[in-house]
């Protein structure tokens, strides 16, 4: 005679294969802003900044977003598009309103090749149009106080994780 196992045995097996990933799921986890300064000598070194300080209307050094990817899965992830976009909260200079945010100033695309299994990738994402656009707005009379980045994971056939937006915001000071 055959014996079976018991019928909460299936269940819980079920239950467990459904907790799993279904297969390999890069999951964006944080951004944070930073600033280096170049050296003559040596590359730029970053460090997360809170605040921006601006000297006029020129960037103290060298901007750029750290995006942490974490892949989950039990299986390496290739070809991962990411687009982030940013955008500044404008008010008119010398004036003490609150600023409103204005249509994103920068789209871009980061191409990360690949994401190894159980690993944490970090993703430099360059604002490079960030110094030119607050030349601009401090030639026309105004002034950024805040600036924001979005990035996201572009969607791809086959995948069936929601699509998740990542957010910060940089506080601009004079």
């Amino acid at each position: 005679m055959r014996k079976y196992p018991p019928a909460w045995a299936f269940v819980l097996s079920a239950a467990f294969a459904a907790a799993l990933p279904a297969g390999a799921e890069v999951q964006l986890q944080q951004l944070e802003w930073q600033l280096g300064r170049p050296a003559k000598t040596q590359a730029a070194r970053f460090e997360a900044i809170p605040v921006l300080s601006l000297a006029g209307a020129t960037l103290p050094g060298k901007i750029r977003v750290k995006l942490t990817l974490v892949n989950r899965g039990p299986k390496p992830v290739e070809g991962i598009l990411l687009r982030y976009s940013v955008a500044a909260r404008v008010a008119p200079k010398g004036r003490s309103q609150d600023g409103t945010w204005a249509l994103p100033f920068m789209l871009e695309e980061k191409r990360v090749p690949k994401v190894g299994p159980n690993q944490i990738r970090e993703v430099p994402l360059v604002p490079s149009m960030l110094g030119g656009y607050l030349l601009k707005l401090d030639q026309a009379g105004y002034a950024a106080d805040q600036v924001k980045i979005q990035a996201m994971q572009e969607p791809r056939a086959g995948e069936s994780y929601p699509v998740r937006v990542l957010e910060s915001i940089l506080e601009v000071r004079p």
